[in-house]
């Protein structure tokens, strides 16, 4: 016999599930998750967010919009207090792209096709001219070390399995945690108000951290999407200060973030 309908698939999971599995293991399949595991899945994933203070990774970086694709090369270096961060991306022929430097509340930027260096205050919109989304400091670790952050929360909701949201105090949704089914690690991660999601995927554990080498961050809207892939991950090792800087070659012209705002759009293709 043969199924050629999608609503036959249905139904024969159904008859499946009544058939074979006792009614309690059909029902997890949809059942909402408790308080008590809400609350160990959620104190999990603060755990790890204290567990790594500096980090450096190198990988691939795919940026894609909606007129063109390119992927390069990255070096990255991050140390969480005070908060630093360094982005090199680099053509996959080895030729400089763009260089990103955060420092606290600074943000530096080389574009190597523009021959310019930006600089001005480090704030998400500022950062939205290079790389995509809106992206907070938390926001920028979690995307970078690959695991995500949790906002600040009054009470937590679970409306189906696998899903955890956090809630204001007017019950506003602020983030949405979708988790694999087996491990319970974040799956997804969604923000309504800046319209984003952060996909995680590809877990490793080492010394008990654990990382995901796949971080993919998607404009809902599909208007652009970024994929980082990790190949080697370090941790928590002391990083020198003189990493946490950018040389300005000496032909390149300096330009001020707030004054050239229409213009900061380098070419990373």
């Amino acid at each position: 016999m043969s199924f050629s309908h999608p609503s036959h698939f249905v139904l024969s999971f159904l008859l499946t599930c009544f058939l074979f599995v006792p009614l309690s293991g059909c029902a997890t399949l949809y059942k909402p998750l408790n308080e008590k595991d809400v609350e160990v899945i959620l104190s999990r994933i603060q755990t790890q967010e204290g567990k790594v203070f500096s980090f450096y990774t190198s990988g691939a970086l795919s940026l894609r919009d909606r007129d063109w694709e390119s992927e390069s090369h990255v070096l990255i270096v991050g140390n969480k207090n005070p908060f630093k961060m360094k982005i090199e991306v680099t053509h996959p022929w080895g030729g400089p792209l763009v260089h990103i430097l955060i420092d606290e509340r600074d943000l530096q930027v080389l574009s190597f096709p523009e021959r310019k260096l930006y600089l001005g205050a480090f704030t998400p919109e500022a950062l939205s001219k290079f790389l995509p989304g809106e992206l907070d400091a938390h926001l920028v670790w979690s995307v970078l070390r690959g695991y995500p952050h949790l906002l600040a929360y009054h009470r937590t909701l679970s409306l189906k399995a696998n899903q955890i949201r956090l809630l204001d105090e007017k019950g506003k949704v602020l983030e949405i945690i979708n988790l694999y089914p087996e491990s319970k690690l974040p799956r997804m991660v969604f923000f309504p108000e800046k319209n984003m999601g952060l996909g995680f995927s590809d877990f490793q554990e080492m010394d008990g951290i654990y990382f995901a080498r796949k971080v993919k961050l998607e404009d809902m809207a599909g208007k652009s999407n970024l994929t980082l892939r990790n190949r080697k991950m370090v941790f928590n090792v002391a990083i020198p200060k003189q990493v946490f800087q950018l040389e300005k070659p000496p032909s390149f012209g300096t330009y001020d973030l707030e004054e050239n705002s229409d213009e900061t759009v380098p070419n990373l293709r």
